[in-house]
């Protein structure tokens, strides 16, 4: 019958949401399988690009295969979590300040075990692999030595099926896009997701509220107890961000749970009205510059400006280390084994161990 599903009779059956087992297959009909995967190339080019599929743009298929590797991604992704919790496991968290995974395509597409399948069903296309992955750009979350370290740790976590997570900063800019003018090094920003990352899930309704600068307040109670308040704090608002990290052809996937910092004073707009549009977004500007560039210039704080220049610097320790520890989307700390900091000097613990 003209129309009909190929695999209705797969998805007429409805979902029972008490069971345990997760049903959700995504639409991912012969998963590992290129006509499956041409579908899905086509589906998302179509559905999630708005574009047609006939022009066959390196652009359109890098993304429309990224993002039909990450619907096999978030299946393993979904069903490693449900495990966790029904397994009640301890969870391991790494903390750094940067991730240096590279690409992630080809990684990706080696670790689900269907770098063959994505360049047959490419070539299929008209098109080659090499040539679709050269348009991704290298994620701008680390740059050296310990970036590395961080993201092997990951991987190496994924695949060997321990319980973790990694937690950092999800930054606007990379560490700068080098271009040579008249014989000599500019550097200018690294724009990582002007064309888009499709690997991104941005978690918007998991806002921490992480607070800033302020003062201690001391005081006596009734009982003539010394007592402490922080108080006169300025407030960012941390959104959540998942990359997601997947085993070597093994089933399982963990996460990079990136905050990217967010003003809670967006626009204001009597400003704007007097003329002052500066003014109006001033403080938007000033709280998200916390996760703008990773490891901003330090030559104001060598020149002996401090405040708002050694924030910069400061923060975004802060407000990694906070979303990671009080996260309302954050396991109990009872189920944590181990918590490493990676800093721009040596891996330190910044929380004790709980066994």
């Amino acid at each position: 019958m003209a129309g009909k599903p190929q695999d209705s009779d797969q998805t007429s059956a409805p979902l029972e949401l008490a069971n345990s087992i997760f049903q959700w297959n995504g639409g991912l009909y012969e998963a590992d399988t290129v006509a499956g995967l041409k579908r899905d190339i086509v589906r998302h080019i179509v559905s999630s690009l708005g574009s047609d599929y006939a022009r066959r743009s390196a652009y359109n298929y890098y993304h429309g295969l990224a993002l039909a590797v990450r619907d096999r991604m978030i299946d393993q992704w979904i069903k490693t979590q449900r495990s966790y919790y029904e397994d009640q496991s301890k969870r391991v968290y790494y903390l750094s300040l940067e991730y240096l995974p590279g690409k992630s395509l080809l990684n990706n597409l080696h670790c689900l075990g269907i770098y063959n399948v994505a360049e047959q069903a490419l070539s299929e296309f008209g098109l080659k692999l090499e040539d679709v992955a050269e348009v991704e750009w290298d994620a701008g979350l680390g740059n050296g030595g310990l970036g590395r370290l961080a993201s092997c740790y990951l991987d190496s976590m994924a695949t060997q099926c321990v319980s973790g997570y990694g937690y950092g900063i999800r930054y606007d800019y990379g560490m700068f896009h080098q271009i040579i003018e008249n014989g000599a090094q500019v550097e200018h920003p690294d724009n990582w997701t002007q064309r888009g990352n499709p690997w991104e899930f941005d978690r918007g309704r998991f806002l921490h509220e992480v607070n800033l600068f302020g003062r201690v307040h001391s005081w006596v109670d009734d009982q003539g107890r010394l007592r402490h308040d922080w108080v006169d704090t300025e407030k960012v608002l941390a959104m959540a961000c998942d990359l997601l990290v997947p085993g070597f052809q093994n089933g399982q996937a963990i996460n990079m749970r990136l905050w990217a910092a967010r003003s809670d004073t967006e626009f204001n707009l009597e400003f704007f009205n007097t003329g002052d549009y500066i003014g109006a977004v001033e403080a938007k500007i000033r709280d998200e510059v916390i996760s703008k560039v990773l490891y901003p210039s330090d030559e104001q704080l060598k020149a002996g400006c401090s405040g708002f220049a050694n924030s910069i610097s400061l923060s975004p320790h802060h407000c990694r280390t906070s979303c990671a520890a009080t996260g309302k989307n954050s396991a109990p700390l009872t189920n944590c084994r181990t918590w490493w900091s990676s800093s721009s000097t040596t891996p330190i613990p910044p929380l004790p161990s709980l066994n």
